[in-house]
Formats: C-alpha cells, sequence, structure tokens
C-alpha cells in the first residue's frame, strides 16, 4: 500500500481538530486579555465574580484538580479496554514530569510576582508557598491542559470531560487569586504545544518504524524472489 501524504495529513488535521480550535480560541482569548488589560481582567474575575457558596468547591478544584485529573488519564489507559495503552500511560507521565520542570524553569527565569502581593482587595481563597516561584505562567493550566491534549488524542471518548476539568482548574487559579488570566492562557498553549510536541515525536517514531519494517518485507520479498528464479533456473538446466 503506497502512503500518501496528502491524505495522511488530511487525517492529522481531523484527527486533531479539537486541539486546533482550542488553541485558536486560546490566542483570541489571549489578545482580548492584552487590549482588556490583564489586571483588569484579573479584577473582573477575582472581585467582580463573586460566587461565595461555590468558594469553597472551586477552591479544591484549584487545589487538587490537577491530581484528579491525572488520576483519571491513569484510570483512562490501565482500566478502560478500548484505550488502554502502556504507551499513552508512559507518554502521559513523562509529559508531566517534563511540564512541572518546564513550568517551575519560567516561573523562575520571569519571577512574576502574584497577584495579591500586587493588587489591593485581592480575594485570595488560597496562598502558594515562595518556593514554587512565581506567578507566570500558571503551571496548573500548562499541566492540565497537556493531560486533555494527550487524551484528546488516544482517548476522544473523554476529550469533552478532559476539556471542562481543566477548563475549570485554569479559570480557578484566577478565582482564588494566585494567578492572572495571562498566567493561564500562556499556560494552556505552553501545555498544549508540550503535548503536541510528544504525540508529534511518537507520531514519526512510528512511520519510521514502519517504513523501515515495509522496506524490510520489500528486501526479504526481492531476495526470496531471486532465490526462486536462480532455482527454476537451475532446474531448467538440469533438464537439459
Amino acid at each position: 500500500m503506497r502512503y500518501n501524504k496528502k491524505e495522511a495529513g488530511n487525517t492529522l488535521i481531523e484527527e486533531w481538530k479539537q486541539i486546533i480550535a482550542v488553541i485558536l480560541f486560546d490566542i483570541i482569548l489571549t489578545v482580548f486579555i492584552l487590549l482588556y488589560g490583564n489586571i483588569n481582567m484579573f479584577k473582573l474575575v477575582n472581585q467582580g465574580l463573586q460566587l461565595h457558596q461555590l468558594d469553597p468547591v472551586i477552591a479544591l478544584i484549584s487545589n487538587f484538580g490537577v491530581i484528579v485529573l491525572i488520576a483519571g488519564g491513569v484510570l483512562i489507559f490501565t482500566l478502560d479496554y478500548k484505550y488502554k495503552s502502556i504507551g499513552a500511560l508512559t507518554l502521559m507521565f513523562i509529559g508531566v514530569w517534563m511540564a512541572v520542570f518546564l513550568g517551575y524553569s519560567l516561573k523562575t527565569y520571569f519571577d512574576v510576582l502574584r497577584p495579591y502581593y500586587q493588587i489591593p482587595h485581592t480575594r485570595t481563597l488560597i496562598y502558594t508557598s515562595p518556593d514554587l516561584g512565581g506567578s507566570f505562567p500558571s503551571s496548573h493550566a500548562l499541566i492540565s491542559f497537556f493531560i486533555w491534549t494527550i487524551i484528546a488524542v488516544k482517548a476522544k471518548k473523554y476529550s469533552i470531560p478532559a476539556f471542562i476539568a481543566a477548563a475549570l482548574i485554569s479559570f480557578s487559579r484566577i478565582y482564588v487569586g494566585v494567578h492572572y488570566p495571562l498566567d493561564v492562557t500562556v499556560g494552556i498553549l505552553i501545555g498544549i504545544a508540550l503535548g503536541v510536541s510528544l504525540l508529534s515525536i511518537e507520531l514519526i517514531a512510528k512511520r519510521l518504524n514502519k517504513t523501515g519494517q515495509n522496506s524490510l518485507t520489500i528486501r526479504n520479498k526481492t531476495k526470496l524472489n531471486i532465490n526462486f528464479n536462480i532455482y527454476k533456473f537451475n532446474r531448467k538446466t538440469d533438464y537439459i
């Protein structure tokens, strides 16, 4: 079967169209925040949107949502027979480790103070240790949307629930007063970019492996045909 690059490219876009849509929406949202003002948007969410009855729930989501999302990914790739995959599970764990390292490195490099240190009257439902780094970017958003990216490609059935969970976790970081909106939207972009990068590396590795196997098969068939032709020639010479 001949490999069709155009057809493969169209299939890839079809498979990843959810990811492309979320990237475009996040870029538009980032531009809007830049135009409206990062601090103004923070105040609108943190101080303007006060859902006091839901404060404990949102604080729980902010603190433990990422852990629950990671656990959900583990359950999907270990228990659901349709999506059970050691490869996907390994990819997810490698990516989470990379996301934690990348998030901490960027926080240390930019060293942006968290909103409750800079903006008066910030509603702060949780506090974070200064040892965890600065505000930019949001590691919670980064990790959450990395996991969503893996699930969106590897287990499409759970894509929407995983997206809702990742979006709630990301939003909660602004609501509880520990991140600016730009911290979150940039974290989302980095998380998706990390997921797409790892998935692309995996895809390229699989195609190279498949190409190598096909080449080996062709060589074996060619060798077999040559041997068969030699055998037929020898048989003919025996009759002569």
